[in-house]
């Protein structure tokens, strides 16, 4: 319930962050509500709020040549991967409608994130009502203060 929590939340929170850097995506959400469904698909692939995770290998693999001996530590680094040229042309670009859009926001196979649909429905509601909501929303800093974390994407919340 935890982690569906905090990762849910900072998608919210990068994606009104992502939307406060690119008003033009705002006023084509106003015109065009129902591009938000690819537009949460791209905040998972722009501005993930896990970063990476680490695994251990249960047997010896072999990953594009290199051997990995069973029970080597892994570090994946899927907003790194989410920013592959060669996977996703103009990678560094925030593009709403952007097609074959296979990120790593939930990870892939035995490790796809459970709560992803649910994660998905309470994003593409928090920011439909952002987007509705506010006529003219402002970013004060840029960049924000951020929470130290390797694995999350975390803003600082100042008092």
């Amino acid at each position: 319930m935890i982690a569906g929590h905090e990762t849910t939340v900072n998608l919210i929170t990068n994606g009104v962050l992502t939307f406060l850097r690119h008003p033009e995506v705002l006023d084509r959400l106003r015109r065009e509500p129902d591009l938000l469904i690819s537009t949460v698909e791209e905040l998972l692939r722009y501005e993930p709020p896990v970063q990476l995770r680490a695994r251990t290998t249960l047997t010896d693999i072999e990953v594009a040549g290199v051997h990995i001996p069973r029970g080597a530590d892994l570090v994946m680094l899927l907003a790194a991967a989410n920013r592959d040229e060669a996977r996703f042309p103009n990678a560094e670009q925030f593009m709403p409608d952007r097609a074959d859009n296979e990120h790593l926001g939930f990870l892939t196979g035995i490790h796809y994130c459970f709560g992803a649909p649910l994660a998905r429905i309470e994003a593409q509601i928090a920011l439909r009502e952002f987007v509705r909501r506010f006529e003219a929303p402002r970013l004060v800093v840029d960049p924000p203060p951020y929470r130290p974390s390797a694995m999350l994407r975390v803003l600082r919340a100042d008092d």
